[in-house]
């Protein structure tokens, strides 16, 4: 059963990968970024929102008449064309205004970001799926369901299509990517000196609990939409997010420690240590520092293949030590 999840899983993010290739050059592209509560927050120079005398700031009221603080209104719209003119009514320092924008196509550079990121997603799906193919296993079932929902992760929309399709791919995506990282807690907690830290109903349902909150609520949103379920799920992302990231850490933490320098080198969990800490941070400090400025800040994601990498060279060793 759970190899037969793990086979359906990766053939979604397989074929979601390959429509998010076609998606980057079809997607019609604004310019411009809003929050939850629809305040635009930045406007790219020379876009269509930039051309539009769209600013930071502006709160967007509606668009073509359709009101965005009722979703289904604005689902009801759909997604624009390129080449298409939609008229947005803002308000700003307390004036509505009016103005017209048209989509254009993406620029060449955010599409080979676009392609670059679904590249990085396959590679997170190959890592997993073939380090499992390889030697089937706790550990590396637990690194394919990593790869498969961290490389979904990584792929945008679907941005078009009925909305009821689009919110069943949304609930889809949400519950993948919860499980791949309820599934990284398991597999560091699976790293020898196992202590049983995860092992007993109680301790299993206190792991599930808050991931099977968040995708209800998560699913809720994308069937229902509105600004008080965006605020409640972003609070709730971040919560329940970090509660696993930094469970994940001390986990790894007391096991590096834990466990002799000669060991550490013979089950990779330095190798493990460095490859994550390479992945991850080059994506910190271009979204948190002023690293981001730099004309390459957006193409650090690339950098996060090394942490599955590192994870892989961990379970196939553990593989081979129980083996022994």
């Amino acid at each position: 059963m759970i190899d037969r999840l793990i086979r359906a899983g990766a053939l979604l993010v397989a074929i979601w990968a390959l429509l998010a290739v076609g998606e980057a050059g079809a997607r019609p592209w604004s310019g411009y970024t809003v929050s939850h509560r629809h305040v635009v927050i930045s406007v790219l120079p020379g876009s269509p929102a930039g051309e539009a005398g769209i600013r930071p700031g502006d709160r967007i009221i509606s668009i073509n008449d359709r009101k965005v603080a009722r979703p289904a209104e604005l689902r009801a719209l759909g997604r624009g064309a390129i080449g298409e003119t939609r008229s947005l009514r803002l308000e700003r320092s307390g004036q509505e205004l009016e103005t017209q924008l048209t989509y254009r196509q993406m620029p060449l550079t955010a599409r080979i970001q676009a392609w670059l990121r679904v590249a990085t997603a396959l590679a997170f799906l190959a890592i997993g799926f073939f380090t499992w193919r390889e030697r089937d296993g706790r550990m590396t079932r637990l690194l394919a369901v990593v790869g498969i929902g961290f490389g979904l992760a990584f792929l945008p929309g679907p941005w078009s299509g009925p909305d009821w399709l689009r919110a069943l791919l949304s609930s889809a995506r949400s519950a993948l990517v919860l499980a791949a990282i309820v599934s990284m807690v398991g597999f560091v907690a699976g790293i020898p000196p196992r202590r049983d830290e995860m092992a007993g109903r109680g301790r299993l349902i206190l792991l599930l609990l808050p991931a099977v909150a968040l995708w209800v609520l998560l699913s809720a949103r994308a069937l229902l939409g509105g600004t008080a379920l965006d605020t409640l799920s972003l609070i709730a992302v971040a919560l329940v997010l970090s509660a696993y990231l930094l469970t994940a850490t001390i986990l790894f933490l007391r096991k590096y420690i834990r466990t002799a320098a000669a060991d550490r080198a013979r089950l990779g969990l330095r190798a493990m240590l460095w490859g994550t800490l390479a992945g991850a941070l080059p994506g910190l400090l271009g979204g948190f520092t002023l690293l981001g400025r730099w004309p390459l800040a957006s193409y650090l994601f690339i950098s996060a293949v090394l942490a599955p990498l590192s994870w892989a060279a961990v379970a196939r060793k553990l593989g081979d030590s129980a083996s022994a």
